[in-house]
């Protein structure tokens, strides 16, 4: 196989990945991100090896892969803000439970 026809292969691999985490992260799962930034960053490394004449051939590709990367972002983005949104809403009933139980004490305190 050929380099371009590898990188290719590469190329299509990555953003099977990439799509994969999105649907993951969007039915509420938590990722595993670590290994992708130095997979695409290989990928980049490997373009740059390549003759000069046959790196345009990966200009798409690569905007591909970023327009990728940014529904990623998006739905990881959506995920961030809900889970920050629902720990906002067990703060304040924890405070409301808290409030409540010292009044409560307060009051029976008062009975006395």
């Amino acid at each position: 196989m050929t380099e371009v026809a590898e990188l290719t292969k590469e190329f299509e691999q990555a953003s099977g990945l990439i799509n994969a985490f999105r649907d993951h992260a969007a039915q509420g799962n938590g990722l595993d991100l670590s290994d992708l930034d130095a997979k695409i960053q290989v990928l980049c490394e490997n373009i740059s090896k390549l003759p000069r004449d046959n790196r345009p051939i990966f200009k798409s590709k690569l905007i591909s892969l970023t327009d990728d990367l940014d529904r990623l972002i998006t739905t990881l983005t959506k995920q961030h803000q809900e889970i920050s949104e629902s720990l906002q809403g067990v703060t304040s009933r924890q405070r409301a439970v808290s409030a409540y139980g010292s009044a409560e004490s307060t009051s029976s305190d008062r009975k006395k």
